[in-house]
């Protein structure tokens, strides 16, 4: 992808998340009176970025044709993004959040090792630092802030 495309692209990602923020936040209550509510600065915040954004655009499209860019790790990235819908997904379908963090956090650990040749004890280590992270998440939720999922 052309790095042109590809500067242009995000900052209309980036105006239309600023959008979302300014879509959002116009209906926010105003609980103390006046004239700026509660959106009054994410409103404003949101303005400026998609100014930015329009201002970068328009560089972007008077400047010349830069590099090529290459993304050699886009097809890990894409089984990272699918297998997060498929978490969050499953998270809503069936529950069990922390178990399904752990089988999500494992394989990926896992996927992401298999550019070597996975030996058992790589797998085995994957899974004990799962439990390990996904164990001490848990506890962080469940005996500090009083969360429970």
């Amino acid at each position: 992808m052309p790095s042109k495309t590809a500067d242009l692209l995000m900052y209309a990602v980036l105006a239309a998340l600023a959008g979302i923020v300014i879509w959002q936040t116009h209906a926010l209550p105003n609980p103390f009176g006046g004239t700026i509510g509660s959106g009054g600065f994410p409103t404003l915040m949101a303005g400026l970025a998609i100014l930015l954004c329009a201002i970068g655009a328009l560089r972007t499209l008077r400047a010349a044709a830069g590099p090529r860019l290459e993304f050699p790790g886009a097809a890990k990235g894409a089984v990272t993004l699918g297998a997060m819908i498929l978490l969050f997904g499953l998270w809503q379908a069936i529950g069990h959040f922390f178990l399904l963090a752990f089988v999500f956090l494992a394989g990926l650990l896992c996927f992401y090792a298999a550019d070597e040749r996975l030996r058992w004890r790589l797998v085995a280590l994957n899974l004990a630092g799962s439990a390990v992270v996904i164990g001490l998440i848990k506890a962080f939720f469940t005996y500090v802030l009083f969360v429970r999922f």
